[in-house]
């Protein structure tokens, strides 16, 4: 019977929980550094998507704990699971600190907000400029096409247009979800109706890169032929140029 592979939803619960933190290096060397990693099984079970059944380990320990000499270097299931979970505890903290400074802040609530909680491990950088034809199709930068995959979420920025790909635009409604609920009716529905009503998967030619935008988009973001790509952390932004430039100007003047 064919593996069942873990849902994205799982992941990315795990990946909230440990931020990208290993449990093994976090319980044998007290170290709470972001790691490169996997999902691993705790039980070996490649089947068994529990949550309670994974854990986030870097590539090392992720090497030594599925070996067949585990056992020997005392990498045992109990263990991992108290590392885990204590791992869960130390990273809560930060998570309620970051709330707390969100929760005081005066500025409204909105989609930059939303992408600012989640992590940036994708660590996009860069500025792009590109086209968009008379078809609405605009060209994603060849750089940036493992990032988009084959399928891509569009929305509504502020007074610009947000791309991103599945999983950020998963993690980013499960981290924002208590806080989008917690919002003030009249906020929380402005929230609804202006990001998320207008979010949308679109399909990327694989080829050439290119992305058809629906007409309303575009003209929210006043797109004209020449536009430009802003990499954000873990999402892109399509600009108008000028109003772009405008952008800048602000703030180098503040």
């Amino acid at each position: 019977m064919a593996r069942r592979g873990i849902p994205q939803e799982t992941k990315t619960i795990i990946l909230i929980k440990s931020k990208r933190r290993c449990a093994f290096c976090f319980g044998l060397d007290n170290n709470t550094d972001e790691q490169e990693g996997q999902i691993a099984h705790i039980n070996h079970n490649n089947s068994d998507n529990n949550e309670d059944n994974l854990v986030w380990l870097c590539l090392k320990h992720h090497n030594k704990y599925d070996s067949t000499t585990s056992q020997s270097k005392n990498y045992t299931k109990e263990e991992l699971i108290i590392y885990r979970d204590k791992l869960y505890e130390y990273m809560k903290p930060i998570n309620t600190e970051k709330k707390d400074k969100e929760n005081n802040e005066k500025a409204i609530f909105n989609i930059n907000t939303a992408f600012n909680n989640i992590g940036d491990f994708y660590n996009l950088k860069g500025e792009y400029d590109t086209t968009i034809d008379e078809k609405n199709r605009i060209k994603i930068p060849i750089m940036l096409h493992e990032y988009i995959g084959n399928t891509i979420m569009v929305t509504k920025g502020i007074n610009f247009l947000i791309i991103c790909n599945n999983s950020i635009w998963n993690e980013m409604e499960i981290v924002n979800k208590e806080r989008i609920n917690n919002l003030p009716e009249k906020e929380r529905m402005d929230f609804y109706r202006k990001y998320l009503s207008s979010a949308e998967p679109l399909d990327v030619d694989t080829k050439t890169g290119r992305i058809i935008i629906k007409p309303y988009l575009i003209e929210y973001a006043d797109l004209k032929n020449q536009c430009k790509i802003i990499c954000v952390k873990n999402h892109l932004e399509i600009w108008n140029i000028e109003r772009y430039k405008k952008y800048l100007e602000c703030i180098e003047s503040e």
